[in-house]
């Protein structure tokens, strides 16, 4: 799946509120031809949200990221395609240090989660293991 398919996967799963099977033909080596861009996260951050998007081959990844997110209500979006095994988690706490959202990935999908609430600003870490396949998750107000 290309990158902007994959954008445009996590933007129809931020507005629909449903979870999809996106299981599709795969390789573990379903990422870019120019090997310098595995494994290479782009992260974005701003007081309008948090993305985080890679192509993992065997990657392994162990980050925080502080947000500057100062509402309570989030919605939190994940697409992961072209799975080939691995796992990639991600762990949202809020202010208090409390864990908002939790949730291990071992399989494609697309989903968006809109009752991940707590005391703003909030923190995400994310965590991979020899994760093979496409992950992209933006946290934003809900």
């Amino acid at each position: 799946m290309r990158p902007k398919h994959l954008i445009a996967l996590l933007a129809l799963a931020s507005t629909s509120g449903c979870i999809v099977d996106i299981n599709t033909p795969h390789t573990r080596n379903a990422c870019f031809s120019v090997s310098e861009m595995n494994n290479s996260p782009a992260v974005s951050t701003s007081s309008s949200g948090f993305a985080f998007a890679v192509c993992g081959i065997d990657f392994v990844f162990d980050d925080e990221y502080a947000t500057s997110l100062q509402t309570a209500n989030l919605q939190l979006s994940v697409a992961l395609s072209q799975y080939a095994g691995g796992t990639a988690r991600v762990e949202v706490r809020d202010a208090t240090n409390a864990v908002v959202f939790t949730q291990q990935f071992t399989q494609s999908l697309s989903q968006s989660l809109a009752d991940v609430h707590g005391t703003a600003p909030f923190r995400v870490h994310m965590t991979f293991n020899s994760f093979n396949g496409q992950f992209a998750a933006n946290l934003g107000p809900r």
